[in-house]
């Protein structure tokens, strides 16, 4: 360990982000559609009992397996209806990153001062951190890529039949999780490695039984089921999941060449740019150099997935987070050694600081294009149950928040329920935007109490349109809570 470097101040501020994120799923509110759309359509799975097709407000939504809806449900009947229930997935998985790579880092007979430095590495990671404490896939994908990957190069230096098993398990769960490409990235990193190391037969181990057969037998089982229930879901999968997204901007996601290392560059502040600080040599620093082949590895984790995602024309952030763990490998390499202690203080010091005052940001529900200000109206009325719509937009957790899966969109259908269009010939009737007033006034004409969540960014634009539904309705229609992004608006007084 070098010299006044205990690894007690690393180890500290990793438990502090840890804690942080894990705060930060408990306190937040809801802030992305995902994070609502996922766990909308968890819950629908589990009040429905229906675990083989995924459903979101009654609508089949095959565009991600089951795996993590099984994942959210399972939660929720254990914690409870929350934000904290759906995220608690991705935050475990965020854990199981930082355990896999300890335990990694152990086998390399690392020290445990290496070893708290690499994993601070990562626990700091802007991405990495973010997605730990969101409602999505990408952190659950990232979790299962870093096992397979750390158990596949055990398989693949030591043929032992646990390792080769536990990767294929691992594999397995990144097909239910996410479809294939979990299983083309390990193998493309993994192949790449033995290449170019001295292990060119050992990759004929990729091939192995004791990995191939847990990695189908989990993986394309919930595939296979589902399809037999509904067999057009195999053109939906192989035609638009994975040809159209490779080769078109179908998700209207294209961005730049330069997008994912610009995305890298800045996901790994400030330690890539503090490889640039000057040094001053010491005597300890090849203590604590890395075996050529670890760095060849950890090179291929960091570096093929960002050439790997770059090809396709949609382009996501959350995309890079498998490469993430072998960045930190590199970064923590370099950390480690005695010469940086003093600059790894400080910035460690300040970096923690800044993610802590971004954390207090993210929970005003304003700022986060929350819905809790408008439900606990709702709740607080005993409203929560009246019929309702969302006018020009969709709310933010408003469906999962209230309990319900039957409130209307008032808006053109969305991309997401394309499938039920064009697989299945089963158009979803929502409104166009020239039938947006007359439906809004006929919700708020009902005898019945009735509410509508009017959804644009403008304040001004929002007053415009209320000014219209007043001359249009028959009845008086009341404001209830704005948000930064939407109105609540009633055909029946609100208490405030």
């Amino acid at each position: 360990m070098p010299h006044n470097c205990p690894h007690s101040w690393p180890k500290f501020c990793v438990w502090f982000l840890v804690l942080l994120s894990l705060a930060s799923a408990w306190l937040r509110p809801l802030s992305e559609p995902d994070e609502a759309r996922y766990g909308e359509t968890a819950r629908e799975m589990l009040l429905s009992q229906d675990f083989l097709l995924p459903q979101s407000s009654g609508v089949l939504y095959p565009d991600k397996p089951a795996g993590i809806y099984w994942a959210m449900a399972t939660s929720m009947a254990i914690f409870g209806v929350s934000p904290l229930a759906i995220r608690i997935p991705a935050f475990l998985s965020f854990l199981l990153v930082l355990l896999l790579l300890w335990r990694y880092l152990t086998l390399l007979k690392c020290n445990p001062y290496q070893r708290w430095i690499t994993l601070l590495m990562l626990a700091s990671n802007l991405l990495l951190w973010a997605l730990g404490q969101l409602a999505t896939i990408d952190m659950v994908l990232c979790g299962l890529v870093c096992g397979s990957l750390i158990y596949g190069r055990q398989w693949l230096d030591d043929g032992r039949l646990k390792h080769g098993l536990f990767c294929g398990i691992f594999l397995g769960f990144s097909i239910l999780c996410k479809g294939p490409i979990g299983v083309l990235l390990s193998f493309l990193i993994l192949f790449s490695y033995g290449l170019i190391t001295s292990r060119r037969l050992k990759v004929l181990r990729l091939l192995h039984p004791s990995l191939l057969i847990p990695t189908f037998a989990i993986g394309f089982s919930w595939f296979y089921l589902a399809a037999q229930e509904v067999p057009q879901l195999w053109d939906f999968w192989i035609g638009r999941e994975i040809v159209e997204r490779a080769t078109s901007n179908t998700h209207a996601r294209a961005q730049a060449w330069w997008f994912f290392p610009a995305l890298t560059l800045l996901s790994t502040l400030p330690w890539v740019f503090g490889l640039l600080l000057p040094k001053t040599p010491h005597k300890l620093d090849a203590r604590y150099s890395r075996d050529s082949n670890d760095l060849r590895f950890f090179g291929l984790w960091a570096l093929l997935p960002l050439i790997f995602f770059s090809i396709p024309v949609g382009k996501q952030p959350a995309y890079m987070a498998p490469a993430m763990p072998g960045l930190a490998l590199l970064l923590g390499t370099y950390w480690s050694l005695p010469s940086r202690e003093k600059q790894l203080k400080f910035l460690t010091s300040s970096w923690t600081g800044l993610i802590a005052g971004a954390f207090l940001l993210h929970l005003d529900p304003d700022f986060t294009r929350g819905s809790e200000r408008i439900v606990e109206q709702l709740r607080a009325n005993h409203a929560q149950n009246w019929p309702a719509a969302q006018r020009a937009g969709w709310s933010y957790g408003l469906n999962f928040q209230l309990g319900r899966t039957d409130i209307q969109a008032f808006r053109d259908t969305p991309s997401t329920w394309r499938f039920n269009q064009e697989y299945l010939n089963n158009p979803i009737h929502l409104s166009k935007s020239d039938r947006q007033f007359v439906d809004s006034c006929a919700l708020l004409n009902s005898k019945q109490p009735s509410f509508l969540i009017l959804h644009n960014r403008s304040k001004d634009q929002r007053s415009q349109q209320i000014a219209k539904l007043r001359k249009l309705c028959d009845q008086p229609i009341y404001e209830g809570v704005s948000t930064k992004y939407s109105c609540l608006i009633s055909n029946r007084k609100l208490q405030q």
